[in-house]
C-alpha cells in the first residue's frame, strides 16, 4: 500500500500534521527534507515531509457501484452485466 505524506516547514511541524491528518495512532515512517526553487543551491526553500504508514486496522474503502448478476460489486460494464 503506498505512503501517505504531508508537508510542512519544520520536521516538528510535519509529524504534528501527520498525527493531526491521520490520527495519534498514525505510524510515521519517515521524515525527509526537500529543497525547491532557488539558483544553483541558492535562495532554495526548505520544506519537511512527513511519510505515514497506512492502518494496517483501517476499514478498507466500500466499494463504489452496484450488485452486479454475478454477485460482485461492479460498474456495470462487464459482459456478464450487459448482456441483461
Amino acid at each position: 500500500m503506498p505512503l501517505r505524506s504531508v508537508e510542512a516547514a519544520t520536521r516538528d511541524d510535519a509529524i504534528a500534521a501527520a498525527r493531526e491528518q491521520f490520527g495519534p495512532s498514525a505510524r510515521v515512517v519517515g521524515v525527509r527534507r526537500v529543497r525547491s526553487g532557488g539558483v544553483l543551491g541558492f535562495f532554495a526553500t526548505e520544506r519537511y515531509v512527513a511519510e505515514v504508514a497506512p492502518d494496517p486496522g483501517a476499514r478498507p474503502p466500500v466499494p463504489s457501484g452496484r450488485p452486479s448478476m454475478h454477485g460482485m460489486t461492479c460498474t456495470g460494464t462487464c459482459s456478464m452485466c450487459v448482456a441483461r
